[in-house]
């Protein structure tokens, strides 16, 4: 993640928090510190006091792509969908404008995460091909796309069938119970026939 110092190598997350805190108190307007701040709060789950680090970073740089992306994540963990997708969606156009097409892979995974949330399978399908065509060791992505390419529709079929069935049981009693019912009647309606012509 990013707050490890090798791959193998784990952080405290006390210290950590504290030597972040110290950060901010040294320096309250650095963009870098405010948007590591943000992340942390982000990743340990506290939206508020991420929002606000990134929110004050934006003051500081209104057009940067990764507090952008940085604050879609946020908003996407809040199924927030909507505005995640816009704060992505700008956060990609303006790092493409910087020309680091080749950077913009995370943005293309949020908007492909978002896009599924969203139930837009195609449009989630085409950002997580464009982010591992940019990232080839992307297995999140691939992971993704795999989930996205299991046939729906076996499941769908077999639901279908079944509330047909149930369907068709449920018209097929209707029918049995209809027809009995009259064939009752009928019978006794002769019956009390037959009684009347015999007296």
């Amino acid at each position: 993640m990013i707050f490890k110092k090798t791959e193998g190598e784990e952080i405290d997350v006390n210290t950590l928090e504290k030597n972040l805190r110290e950060l901010i108190t040294n320096n309250p307007d650095s963009l870098s510190v405010l948007n590591q701040v943000g992340n942390f709060w982000r990743i340990k789950g506290n939206t508020r006091f991420a929002i606000e680090c990134f929110r004050k970073a934006l003051y500081v740089s209104p057009q940067n792509p990764d507090i952008l992306l940085n604050l879609a994540r946020v908003f996407y963990n809040l199924n927030y969908l909507n505005s995640s997708y816009t704060i992505a969606q700008q956060s990609l156009e303006l790092k493409s404008c910087k020309g680091s097409d080749r950077n913009v892979w995370l943005q293309h995974y949020t908007l492909g995460e978002i896009h599924m949330a969203m139930g837009n399978v195609s449009e989630a399908s085409s950002h997580f091909r464009h982010a591992l065509e940019l990232n080839p060791g992307l297995h999140q992505a691939e992971l993704h796309l795999r989930q996205m390419d299991e046939p729906i529709l076996v499941n769908v079929t077999v639901y279908t069938f079944f509330i047909i069935m149930i369907m068709m049981v449920g018209v097929c009693i209707g029918l049995y119970i209809t027809a009995n019912r009259g064939r009752y009647i009928s019978h006794r309606v002769s019956m009390q026939t037959a009684k009347g012509n015999m007296t």
